[in-house]
């Protein structure tokens, strides 16, 4: 998956790493959506309180 930002854009923020996860979870289907757990890795980025909370 890639997606378009801005040539100002920091990298790995976790507004990236929120905004990737969110669109990701989006496609899956509904029945594996709801209380399912479901594990997420990331890179170092990910490693924030923004995104873990």
């Amino acid at each position: 998956m890639g997606l378009l930002r801005p040539g100002n854009a920091g990298s790995n923020t976790a507004a990236d790493h929120t905004g990737a996860t969110r669109l990701a979870l989006a496609q899956l289907p509904k029945r594996l959506r709801r209380g399912r757990q479901t594990l997420i890795r990331t890179d170092s980025g990910g490693g924030t309180h923004e995104f873990v909370a």
